[in-house]
């Protein structure tokens, strides 16, 4: 039994030690990328095999154990050739086992990215919308095609200059159009094995052109004596932006007078007038076919110069001293008015050595330097620019330095004026304030005598008080009685009476009718 039992130990011991060894984990290697349908070879190997076993290495892809792409025998190096094909696409692994032997654990390696590059062909470029008519602020969408290829990355052009980075996006999306888009826009689809090994192609080239919506036009005129002396009006439209060609519309009383067409922002139109002739409202109207714009309403009538004159002067000081002078004339009526200036009845010239003329229609004088040859009297004449049969003149003016300094007489009286208020009103109130003493020393006073008042008025209602509550008791007594009351009485009042005779006179008579009843 003890035998019996050794060899079964010695049995179990061997299967421990024979199921406890594994392969080592083999190593795969290959290049990156292969062209499709050529030939590149794959290897794997173990590491270490110190028994020497006769090795079965298969390769796999990772996604499909089920079918092997390819087999090797071999006790150390394996070597897989392969004609690629899509199948090799993808994350390959190598499996290694012992060669006719389940017992032993196979082992398996890390996975190899490999991709089997079908080269890029017939790219070709489509636009949505098509590119023939495009306006600002629509969208645009350019899709790069290919006939075949995989691994695909596109590069996008814009008058051959890279608009961005390469990308695995096949499209390029604008989605507002402005002018800066237009231009020739290419795609580039490539595909590479290695950096140095790359296959491009260029798409055909699609021709972008974005129009701009004309702006609101502008319009003003002018006019001028054209070479038959006729007055003739000029109208002009112009516009900020708009793709020509540019259909420009002069409407006169909402009716079309006339049209032009061009390739600039700006159109001109001559029509014959007279002076103060209505002729009515003018609108410009302008089109390139995307929508239709119209300015203001201008009135074409050409009035003449009329009504008053004026000159107006604006001072410049420095340090509270007037350096220079600006004047401006302008006219009551007038649509095109031409201002003349004059110093002491001389026409002055539009710049000289103190002055410059400047303004719309000349219509201001600035006198920069200010001295004795500055010095005269001003005045401005009003004609109008197309002829000069009308001359209106305004008021003249002297204009010197020192008289331009010197305090107005206006400043000084109103001056003098606001110092004699602040005088007068110092001087009513120092009154006020002595009156208001005054006026409170005589409330005291006449409040101090009426207290005094009241005090001898208590004093009488006191001694009446009693004098009445005497007679009432006389005529309850009789005669014997009232004596004695008497002669109480008396000798009671002799005793107040020194207190009572200082106060008052009554104190005095009431002594003597004392005297008549003691006497009685």
């Amino acid at each position: 039994m003890a035998f019996l039992l050794l060899v079964v130990l010695g049995v179990c011991q061997m299967g421990v030690s024979v199921g406890a060894q594994k392969l080592a984990k083999p190593v795969i290697m290959g290049p990156a990328a292969g062209l499709l349908n050529n030939i590149t070879e794959f290897y794997c190997w173990v590491g270490e095999n110190p028994q020497n076993w006769s090795l079965l290495y298969q390769l796999y892809r990772q996604d499909n154990f089920n079918k092997t792409l390819g087999d090797s025998t071999a006790t150390e190096n394996a070597t897989f050739p392969a004609f690629l094909n899509f199948k090799y696409n993808g994350r390959l692994v190598c499996k290694a086992s012992v060669h006719n032997n389940s017992e032993i654990e196979p082992s398996y390696s890390n996975w190899l990215d490999f991709r089997v590059i079908d080269p890029v062909v017939g790219a070709f470029l489509v636009s949505t919308p098509a590119p023939g008519d495009l306006w600002e602020g629509e969208s645009l969408t350019l899709q790069c095609h290919i006939t075949k290829g995989n691994y695909v990355s596109y590069s996008w052009l814009l008058n051959d200059i890279e608009l961005m980075p390469s990308t695995t996006q096949s499209h390029l999306n604008i989605s507002s159009l402005s002018t800066h888009d237009s231009g020739r826009y290419v795609c580039i689809a490539s595909n590479q094995i290695s950096d140095t090994f790359v296959f491009s192609n260029r798409s055909n080239v699609i021709d972008v052109q974005v129009k701009e919506y004309v702006s609101k036009p502008g319009i003003l005129f002018d006019v001028f004596i054209d070479a038959n002396t006729n007055l003739t009006i000029n109208v002009t439209c112009s516009l900020a932006k708009g793709t020509p060609p540019i259909n420009f519309t002069l409407l006169i009383g909402g009716q079309i007078n006339d049209t032009k067409l061009g390739g600039n922002l700006i159109a001109s139109f001559l029509i014959p007038v007279l002076p103060d002739q209505d002729r009515g409202l003018a609108q410009c109207q302008a089109s390139n076919g995307g929508r239709v714009m119209k300015s203001k309403k201008l009135n074409l009538t050409v009035e003449s110069v009329g009504g008053a004159v004026t000159m107006r002067l604006q001072k410049a000081e420095e340090s509270f001293m007037v350096v220079a002078v600006s004047l401006y004339c302008s006219v009551e009526r007038g649509t095109f008015p031409h201002f003349s200036w004059f110093r002491n009845n001389s026409r002055l010239k539009d710049k000289g050595p103190d002055h410059s003329v400047f303004g719309e229609h000349s219509s201001g004088l600035s006198l920069w330097s200010l001295g004795p040859w500055s010095a005269g009297y001003y005045h401005c004449e009003a004609g109008n620019k197309f002829n000069n049969a009308t001359r209106l003149h305004s008021q003249k003016t002297l204009i010197t330095k020192q008289g331009l300094n010197r305090v107005p007489t206006v400043v000084v009286a109103i001056v003098f004026t606001c110092f004699s208020l602040l005088i007068i009103t110092v001087t009513a109130c120092c009154l006020y304030g002595v009156l208001r003493r005054r006026r409170a020393g005589i409330y005291k006073l006449k409040q101090y005598l009426s207290e005094r008042s009241n005090i001898v008025d208590e004093d009488e209602e006191d001694k009446h008080e009693y004098e009445n509550e005497y007679e009432n008791e006389e005529g309850i007594y009789d005669e014997e009685d009232d004596v004695g009351v008497v002669g109480e009485y008396r000798e009671d009042t002799d005793t107040e009476q020194p207190s009572l005779s200082g106060d008052s006179d009554e104190g005095e008579d009431e002594d003597e009718a004392n005297k008549d009843l003691n006497a009685m």
